[in-house]
């Protein structure tokens, strides 16, 4: 594989993501071993590098370390690094987010024709999102024009070739992003949209085995090359739950769990599950149904007092009136 995988961290001993990164990268090994790795990091990551985090410094080929302010929050230093990556290092790559799981040989990417692509958020067109309402209103509040034609991808997993034009490309990324921190906006999709609009869509769409994210990605599961496990409080996931990598902070090793984890990570979605499509995802999105949910989240008993007297009713109606009972077809 030609074109280097990159990966964006900035960590210390309180958070996660040196876990997760360190997790990425196992199985990235795992899958794809004579791989070129590359880690963008600020300094004091790099600096924090010690002890048995230092493990990660033999795992990949390259460390690039950007000085930056530290007056700045780790938040604003990742997305510092991320919007501008393309201006810290050199030559093509595959830049990849820390909280994913490789599955297959990703050497495919040398072919790919285009200078800059990346995967469809939530694994579909913006017109077929019915969370786009949300993006929209930000993507206004940084000042761009947004419609349901438009483009917006999620920048988990981006190709990014090394040319003159994505340099200028991301350096107007990071310019919008800090204006939208001035805006209390600190994603930074947003304002990655908003740019690629602007320079005429020069973002190509990556098929969506590329970037399979969470309870969005059934139809390209089964030949997933990357799983992105994006946070979403409605994904029952283990890594999706802080407690699940203290072990590592102690001994980063991969055990027996986590191996069959990283070979099969759909197999440890939680079992109670349902695979909602068309008409009914619709539903599931609307703010009727948002308004019942939060009911059930902020006030539980009222939640449960109402359920439990409309299965009474229903039950009673059940009772009166026997339905007649036969297969569809």
């Amino acid at each position: 594989m030609r074109t280097k995988v990159l990966y964006v961290l900035v960590s210390n001993e309180n958070d996660i993501f040196w876990e997760q990164t360190f997790l990425s990268i196992q199985s990235l090994l795992r899958t794809n071993g004579s791989t070129n790795i590359t880690v963008l990091m600020d300094n004091l990551t790099y600096y924090g590098l010690k002890d048995k985090r230092a493990v990660l410094l033999s795992l990949i080929s390259e460390p690039v370390v950007i000085d930056l302010d530290q007056n700045l929050s780790n938040k604003e230093k990742s997305r510092i690094l991320k919007t501008n990556m393309r201006n810290y290092v050199d030559g093509d790559f595959l830049y990849i987010d820390t909280d994913t799981i490789i599955l297959g040989d990703l050497s495919d990417i040398d072919r790919c024709e285009y200078d800059l692509a990346a995967v469809y958020e939530r694994n579909r067109p913006f017109k077929d999102d019915f969370g786009r309402v949300n993006h929209i209103e930000t993507m206004r509040r940084l000042g761009g024009n947004p419609h349901d034609s438009d483009e917006y991808f999620n920048s988990g997993v981006m190709l990014v070739k090394d040319t003159l034009f994505n340099r200028e490309f991301f350096a107007s990324w990071l310019k919008r992003w800090k204006q939208g921190v001035g805006r209390n906006v600190y994603f930074d999709q947003p304002s990655l949209a908003c740019v690629n609009k602007e320079f005429n869509n020069p973002i190509h769409v990556l098929d969506g085995k590329w970037n399979c994210q969470g309870r969005y990605c059934f139809c390209y599961i089964r030949e997933a090359k990357i799983f992105h496990y994006l946070y979403d409080r409605f994904f029952d996931f283990p890594l999706l739950k802080k407690e699940f990598f203290y072990s590592l902070k102690d001994n980063p090793i991969i055990t027996l769990e986590i191996e069959s984890i990283l070979q099969n990570p759909v197999r440890y979605v939680s079992p109670i599950n349902e695979i909602i499509t068309g008409g009914e995802v619709k539903r599931m999105r609307s703010r009727m149904y948002s308004g019942i949910r939060s009911i059930d989240m902020k006030y539980p008993t009222f939640y449960n007092l109402i359920e439990k007297c409309l299965d009474n009713i229903y039950k009673f109606f059940l009772s009166f009136k026997k339905r007649k009972l036969a297969p569809p077809r």
